[in-house]
């Protein structure tokens, strides 16, 4: 079986966006997630973060969103995008 962990994460510039992490277990999935974001902003940034990212940036609840930032992170988690 596996499982999916459903996060976000607002950058720096405001843009918010989805991470689908999956994994054989919740933890497994949810450290995919957290991995997926790391990736993203090493390559957004062109940088090593080494492994520490902005955890108050990481949304856990839809409802703190916007209707246009929900939308976003649906498709997000919705495109299959890996990173």
């Amino acid at each position: 079986m596996m499982y999916e962990h459903r996060t976000a994460y607002r950058h720096e510039n405001g843009d918010v966006e989805g991470f689908l992490g999956t994994g054989s277990t919740k933890a497994r999935a949810k450290a995919n997630a957290m991995e997926q974001i790391i990736r993203k902003l090493n390559m957004i940034a062109d940088l090593d973060t080494s492994g520490v990212i902005d955890t108050s940036q990481i949304v856990t609840l839809l409802s703190g969103l916007n209707s246009e930032e929900r939308d976003c992170v649906r498709g997000c988690w919705n495109s299959g995008a890996r990173y």
